[in-house]
């Protein structure tokens, strides 16, 4: 998945050239922060070349990577145009609806916005002008108010609701435990009735390649009904043997790194051990 630049960002320009260095290096560790999140962001979209990418106005985003090998050789590697595949569905979106930025009280077309909106994706930006200090703003799309997302500071990607946004748009892609059946620890159980039983399920999940560990015995669910009690962002999941008397249950730490994550793998482990 691709981030897009949004070019409104560009302007006001830089009063000097240090400024300029401060600009690029803001707008290069957000990227950073965004892709150690979320590594599924390898590439920025652009509508132009580094060229054409004023900081000054005798000096471009491409002059910045002439002089700066670190930087200018990671910028290049991040570089993609066009901001939308020719004749893709997303070209048709864009050719076939309105978009309207509103900044400071005027109407702006804006193309980077949109793309964003498009493929459902952050913009990224520089931090040019207090008014990028946000995150979140709204972007009219034929008339009606919809949101879009550009990250121009680090701390950006700390926001929930931004990654809750990712999140949401992202593929689920699970992560398989690096440990073999024998390398997982010792299940953790209270000495409560029915521990045997309860030892006998953990050891069974363990073959599942998303179960971790199997952290604590649950309090007593004789009420519960469902297998899955509960989920957690943080691939925590509560289970309940909802064929025992008392309702014996288990809370495991799974591989899943947010909820979607965390959803799946409890599907697959009441589809296999739910029985």
């Amino acid at each position: 998945m691709d981030l897009i630049f949004n070019e409104l960002s560009e302007t006001p320009l830089c009063f000097n050239k240090t400024e300029a260095y401060d600009r690029v290096g803001m707008f290069i560790s957000t990227y950073k922060s965004i892709n150690n999140k979320f590594t599924d962001f390898n590439r920025i979209r652009f509508d132009k070349g580094y060229e054409s990418i004023n900081l000054l106005n005798d000096f471009t985003l491409g002059d910045f990577c002439k002089e700066n090998r670190l930087y200018g050789d990671l910028l290049r590697g991040l570089y993609r145009s066009p901001y939308i595949d020719d004749q893709s569905p997303q070209e048709d979106t864009f050719i076939e609806k309105t978009f309207v930025f509103n900044k400071k009280g005027i109407d702006v077309d804006t193309y980077g916005l949109a793309v964003a909106y498009i493929y459902s994706v952050p913009a990224i930006g520089f931090l040019s002008e207090t008014f990028w200090k946000s995150y979140k703003y709204e972007l009219s799309v034929n008339g009606k108010i919809e949101h879009v997302f550009c990250l121009s500071k680090s701390d950006h990607i700390i926001e929930g609701d931004v990654i809750s946004y990712i999140e949401n748009k992202l593929p689920v892609t699970l992560v398989k435990s690096s440990k073999s059946f024998k390398d997982k620890p010792k299940p953790v159980l209270r000495d409560d009735h029915g521990k045997d039983t309860l030892l006998k399920f953990s050891y069974k999940l363990y073959h599942s390649d998303y179960v971790e560990c199997v952290i604590n015995s649950l309090p007593f669910n004789s009420a519960c009904k469902n297998f899955i009690r509960k989920t957690y962002p943080d691939g925590k999941i509560e289970i309940v043997l909802t064929k025992t008397d008392k309702g014996l249950g288990i809370i495991i730490q799974t591989t899943g790194r947010n909820i979607r994550e965390t959803n799946r793998i409890a599907e697959i482990l009441e589809e296999e051990y739910c029985n």
